[in-house]
């Protein structure tokens, strides 16, 4: 009779260990269905945000890196020259797509650089920062090489 017992607590627990793994997988499903993904798109001359993701991204920054890769972890984001200023965007809604206005750091003032993500003959790495309803804060890192994204990685 002990035996008996024993062996269905042995099941009970490992039912109940599967079951919160299961839980567990759920909510990381559920939280990549709602979350906002901002990506780059290009019309003509023009470089939009574009949110493919279901969910609000908020407070959407972009920084332009000259060097680095992607899939490397040691994208140095803190000591890499922004020569660019980029106003953060408030809120992207899903589906939504916003023009990203980037103007050129000069010691005459700024002048206003709408394609410079896309220019021929050159590779940049761009890093676009955002965080959703919940403050989770997410990144995107674009490869761009002769005005055609190469790599993405979301993060």
């Amino acid at each position: 009779m002990e035996a008996i017992l024993a062996i269905t607590a042995i099941i009970v627990l490992w039912y109940a260990y599967e079951t919160s793994l299961m839980r567990k997988e759920l909510t990381k499903q559920n939280v990549l269905l709602i979350r906002p993904v901002i990506t780059l798109s290009k019309n003509l001359h023009i470089a939009y945000y574009y949110n493919r993701g279901a969910g609000i991204a908020l407070d959407i920054t972009l920084k332009v890196l000259k060097r680095g890769s992607i899939i490397e972890k040691d994208v140095d984001l803190k000591n890499d020259i922004d020569l660019f200023e980029i106003p953060t965007i408030s809120v992207l809604f899903k589906n939504e797509k916003e023009e990203i206005k980037i103007f050129r750091k000069n010691p005459r003032g700024t002048k206003s650089e709408a394609d410079l993500l896309f220019e021929k003959n050159k590779k940049i790495v761009v890093v676009i920062k955002y965080k959703d309803f919940e403050k989770t804060e997410y990144m995107t890192k674009i490869r761009i090489e002769n005005g055609t994204i190469t790599e993405t990685s979301f993060g």
